[in-house]
């Protein structure tokens, strides 16, 4: 299973100097790496860094960062699948603890989002994560996923990666442990073998 690796820029990106700088990075270190890289911009830079990656890149894609589950209609600031898809992207985050904390997005609502993306035939890049590592941590964890991939079908799997990302370990100075970490994605993934069977868990990508 070939590596990948999802540089998510968030909203740090504010000038084309900015991004051209980090794809040249990023094309400099993925001469040396064996993973499939994908670049996460703010949306309105799809389009300049789809250009500037050019045919060149071939183990570096475009993500999005968010997505909406409509392609039309009266949704003000909105964008779905089509419109990123017309600028190249070709992976998209769901789901992301930021979304689901600042935005109150909930499960239902990724679950719409997952399932727009994978319809679309996107590579949907589901976060999930506890909020807190005590003693109801993998009951939370388990609910946000089984929410979250409710209506699935093995098909779509295919194009399906699970980012395991622990909200209480994320800027607040806590670490997650290699043994916590690797105890999450067990889970995870013996979730998944639970509902879509062996070899479907085993060919889900889980990031971290």
């Amino acid at each position: 299973m070939i590596k990948l690796l999802v540089a998510n820029w968030k909203l740090y990106v504010s000038r084309p100097q900015q991004a051209l700088k980090l794809i040249s990075s990023t094309a400099r270190a993925s001469k040396n790496v064996q993973a499939d890289i994908v670049l996460c911009p703010p949306a309105p830079w799809l389009s300049f860094v789809h250009n500037a990656l050019g045919s060149k890149h071939k183990n570096i894609s475009l993500g999005a960062q968010d997505i909406f589950w409509e392609n039309q209609g009266a949704f003000t600031g909105a964008f779905g699948p089509q419109i990123i898809k017309a600028y190249g992207v070709k992976y998209v985050i769901v789901g992301h603890s930021e979304r689901r904390r600042i935005f109150k997005e909930t499960d239902e609502v990724v679950a719409k989002k997952l399932q727009a993306a994978l319809r679309a035939g996107l590579h949907a890049i589901l976060c999930v994560g506890e909020t807190a590592r005590k003693d109801f941590w993998k009951r939370d964890l388990l609910k946000q996923l089984r929410n979250s991939i409710k209506g699935l079908t093995r098909q779509q799997l295919n194009k399906l990666i699970i980012a395991y990302e622990p909200v209480w370990a994320i800027g607040t100075g806590k670490a997650d442990t290699p043994q916590d970490a690797l105890e999450s994605i067990i889970e995870i993934r013996r979730a998944i073998f639970k509902k879509f069977g062996k070899a479907a868990s085993l060919k889900v990508k889980i990031l971290y």
